[in-house]
């Protein structure tokens, strides 16, 4: 079974490397220092624009999570307030008045 707490860190790390193993290439490649220096920011930019991406669709699904749980969390509370309800009154009907 894989183990999920060092699951993220390995991938971010995985990630990481082969983005830093895939600048030092293109930096060792026999291009002209231009050529080189524009790929390298247009992958940069391709990069930073997947990344954005992928963070906002992470936002998305966390707030999709936050406010399932929430609705989850106030139905919970209304089914047990009800409950707790039901049980005084049945005591106060059974119960002799002073």
């Amino acid at each position: 079974m894989v183990n999920q707490r060092f699951c993220i860190p390995f991938t971010g790390g995985l990630a990481l490397g082969a983005v830093m193993g895939a600048g030092l290439a293109l930096m060792f490649a026999p291009r002209s220092g231009l050529e080189t220096r524009n790929l390298i920011m247009e992958q940069m930019k391709t990069l930073q624009d997947e990344t954005k991406d992928k963070v906002t669709m992470l936002e998305n699904q966390a707030g999709e999570k936050f406010h399932a749980w929430e609705d989850l969390g106030k139905e919970t509370f209304e089914k047990q307030k009800q409950i707790l309800m039901d049980a005084v009154t049945a005591k106060a009907a059974i119960l002799p008045r002073e």
